[in-house]
């Protein structure tokens, strides 16, 4: 979404977001009232598929979703049983020259994958004793400062994405390398609200993630990027790989980034710029097909390879191992891994999304197998998500959920589970705010009897979901999964789900509803346009009139005037605003002050519309429109500032 549609869509839909020496495996401090646990989970093995059956999977899945979701290129590695069983690349790089992905050699932006790098180094540190995971993370970095609002946070809690910190996007990506920051000018320039305590709520955090990075640069004494390449890529051999932005020998390696511009029967494509990623430790590292098979074979061979080892036995033994989880059924993480499947087979890994790359990154421990793709195009989640969907049910189909429904739920038990969750997953102090308007989920009563739909966050669509356990739902007719949560007072508060379990998703305050939000956005809209034209306001009247109201009509009317222009500063400020992709281009700190302009006016027209009713000023039915049009004002200006387009 970029920065006008977010923005309009507010302003006017606007015009209709185990101790271990040297090695402590924490749990979390504190807990919401439907448990996290660490308990461990036996994972019976099932058979991974055959070399040829790989790749006969892959050869004819890969070209269907790029073509689907109009991809320029992407890159593949698979891993099993210790080999290398399919390298490949497919598509194009660039489109001016048509140079083919080379799987070995062409670079893709990895982005939230580069994590698992960062928590390899945290462990590496652990392992020597540098870094203890339950120790206050201000112990090894003094200079950084966040609110003390909920105590300390841990490095446990970091690599969880437990520390309660808000969802900061603005600035974290840019397109121009003159505005290039060291990773401490960024941590310490914004350090983002604490709106959660810690070790309650999976929320995912790059900041906290960046933090970790910056423990490891503080204590092992050298750059982020320098560790990495010195404990993690130079041992492993991982030549085409880099967390530098980019160096000049790596540089003719890496593919564009593409943004799909056309249609299903036109597609084009527009070229985009490198992505700077000024949080290194968080998404900046780009990489080959090649140089991650690599990666995934050192992880699931308990860190060896070529000779070298970059982790010991102890960090081999727990680094799968789930260290939170929400709730018994749900899936949650395995030291910096994410348990992308709760179900037999286990599956642990990362996603990964910058603007124009995408990338999915999945381990099979007991089948020893890893698979790694990525893309170069703008709607590549969609093909890694169809990618991954289709891989699953081809080699690992397990029972829908009405072949595991333990018993049907009456329509008074389902009502409970009913209503509108929000993500937990957003920014507080910033317009990307807005964005938690639409980063929701949905649960209603389902058409057959005993049965829920449930709007999956990453399709979009609403699937019937039946109970398999104790609040937990399954897809009727496959295997997601989400788990409803409860407070102390045992009623459902939240809802997580195990398919993409970087966010929870708790119910939405009515002060939040879209309902509420179309309504006032509308009613606002009716009244700015009919003010355009109809008296006492008619700020267009005042253009062709001769005489002009006198005294208090006059200053009640110029109230009106000035609300009314100062929408439309605001709405053609938007308009010709910075770039297209918001995210790149932080706003100009005017923007949010525009809005003052149309408070000082409503003020006014408040003071006025209380007068007209007193001294029965104009006819009663300029009355009722003016005050209507006071009142809707004032309240779409209070949507402005909660959803912080408007800041004090």
């Amino acid at each position: 979404m970029n920065a006008k549609s977010a923005i309009f869509l507010l302003c006017g839909l606007l015009l209709v977001g185990h101790v271990m020496p040297g090695l402590v495996w924490a749990e979390a401090a504190s807990r919401p009232v439907t448990q996290p646990t660490t308990r461990q989970v036996k994972h019976i093995g099932r058979p991974a598929p055959s070399v040829a059956a790989l790749r006969a999977f892959f050869s004819k899945e890969v070209p269907r979703v790029m073509k689907k979701f109009h991809i320029v290129g992407a890159t593949l590695s698979v891993v099993l049983d210790g080999e290398v069983v399919l390298l490949k690349g497919y598509g194009h790089k660039d489109l001016k020259r048509k140079h083919k992905i080379d799987p070995k050699k062409t670079l893709f932006r990895i982005g939230s994958v580069s994590k698992l790098l960062t928590w390899m180094s945290v462990l590496q540190l652990v392992e020597e004793g540098k870094i203890e995971l339950n120790k206050d993370i201000r112990t090894y970095i003094p200079k950084v400062t966040y609110s003390r609002k909920y105590g300390s946070i841990t490095m446990a809690q970091l690599m969880t994405h437990t520390p309660g910190f808000e969802d900061v996007l603005i600035g974290l990506f840019s397109l121009d390398p003159k505005k290039a920051r060291t990773l401490e000018q960024v941590l310490l320039s914004r350090p983002p609200k604490r709106v959660l305590p810690p070790g309650q709520q999976i929320a995912y955090s790059n900041y906290g993630t960046s933090l970790a990075g910056y423990v490891v640069q503080q204590v092992s004494g050298m750059p982020f990027e320098a560790y990495v390449e010195q404990k993690i890529l130079s041992p492993l051999r991982m030549k085409y790989a880099t967390f530098r932005q980019l160096p000049k020998p790596l540089a003719p390696f890496m593919s564009d980034g593409f943004s799909f511009t056309g249609t299903d029967k036109k597609p084009t494509w527009k070229k985009k710029g490198f992505e700077y990623i000024w949080l290194t430790p968080a998404g900046a590292c780009s990489a080959s097909a090649g140089a991650m098979a690599k990666f995934m074979l050192a992880t699931l061979q308990r860190g060896q390879l070529h000779g070298q080892r970059i982790f010991g036995e102890k960090t081999a033994k727990a680094i799968h191992h789930t260290h939170f989880r929400m709730h018994p059924a749900a899936a949650g993480y395995a030291h910096g891994f994410i348990e992308i499947q709760r179900q037999q087979p286990r599956v642990l890994g990362h996603f990964g999304d910058t603007i124009f790359f995408h990338s999915l990154y999945m381990l099979f421990p007991a089948q020893k197998m890893g698979v790694f793709f990525s893309t170069n195009t703008d709607t590549g989640m969609r093909a890694y998500w169809a990618l991954k969907v289709a891989f699953m049910k081809r080699f690992f189909p397990g029972k829908t959920g009405r072949q595991l429904a333990t018993k049907k739920l009456s329509d008074a038990q389902l009502k409970e589970y009913i209503g509108h969750y929000s993500s937990n997953r957003r920014s507080a102090s910033d317009a990307t705010k807005i964005m938690g308007l639409f980063t929701r989920t949905v649960v209603t009563k389902g058409k057959q009897s005993g049965e829920l739909k449930i709007l999956d966050f990453m399709s979009f669509r609403m699937i019937p979901a039946v109970m398999v356990a104790p609040d937990v739902f399954q897809d009727a007719n496959g295997s997601l999964r989400w788990v409803f949560l409860r407070n102390k007072q045992g009623r459902v508060y939240g809802v997580f789900g195990n398919a993409f379990p970087v966010m929870t998703f708790v119910r939405t305050p009515w002060y939040e509803s879209f309902t509420l939000t179309l309504a006032i956005v509308i009613s606002f809209l009716m009244c700015f346009l009919l003010g355009l034209v109809i008296r006492p306001t008619g700020l267009l009247m005042w253009l062709w009139r001769e005489e002009h109201p006198r005294g208090e009509f006059f200053w009640a009317s110029l109230s009106g005037a000035i609300v009314l222009i100062g929408y439309l500063v605001l709405f053609t400020a938007v308009f010709f605003s910075g770039s297209e992709d918001f995210i790149f281009t932080e706003p100009s700190p005017w923007l949010y002050r525009i809005p003052f302009i149309s408070l000082f006016g409503s003020v006014g027209m408040l003071f006025f519309a209380f007068r007209s009713w007193w001294l029965g000023w104009w006819g009663w039915l300029r009355r009722v429109f003016y005050t209507l049009f006071t009142m809707s004002s004032l309240a779409f200006l209070w949507l402005l500032s909660y959803w912080k387009v408007m800041l004090w």
